[in-house]
């Protein structure tokens, strides 16, 4: 539904998640933006004084296909054009720990980013992405990231210790029953 898209606009495929929070940001040459909605720092590191605009947004749920993990949190980090970038580094830092994995949708599957690592001083998971990891640079003009837990022995792991507590009652009156 809505109005048709111009032929000034590229998309393929609308991604059907509704955003929950955006903000946008111009920048000049290498620089970080503090505080954005994946809860911690973007930095872009660039070769020249190129002007860019950078946006986070968080969305309310799932912007891609079925996936395996158990998701905390779907993210998108749109970078308006890669001209002398030669590296973007996110901090992913809402409801993180070691056993957090930043996967980004590739169309068809959701794919673990494939530079990325748990910084237990901050708490955060960081991924660098540049010409020469998955993703790409051009993947910032305009895919999402999740954040997740990989499933256990066929059991996903909670992630609180109210989701555990949930999962035990449950067996336990199944159980009883």
């Amino acid at each position: 539904t809505g109005d048709a898209v111009s032929t000034n606009v590229d998309y393929d495929p609308w991604l059907g998640a509704g955003v929950e929070d955006a903000e946008s940001e111009s920048i000049t040459g290498t620089t970080t933006i503090t505080d954005t909605l994946t809860g911690g720092d973007v930095t872009i590191t660039t070769t020249n004084s190129t002007t860019h605009t950078v946006t986070t947004a968080k969305y309310d749920n799932n912007p891609g296909g079925d996936h395996a993990f158990v998701a905390t949190g779907y993210y998108d980090i749109h970078l308006d054009n890669t001209d002398d970038v030669d590296s973007v580094t996110i901090e992913f830092c809402k409801n993180m720990d070691a056993n957090t994995t930043i996967y980004y949708w590739d169309g068809d599957d959701w794919v673990a980013c494939s530079d990325q690592a748990f910084d237990p001083a901050t708490g955060c998971v960081v991924v660098t992405i540049s010409d020469t990891t998955n993703p790409d640079l051009d993947y910032l003009s305009g895919g999402p990231f999740a954040s997740g837990r990989t499933p256990v022995g066929g059991l996903s792991r909670p992630a609180s210790r109210l989701e555990l507590l949930e999962s035990w009652l449950r067996s336990l009156i199944s159980t009883l029953w």
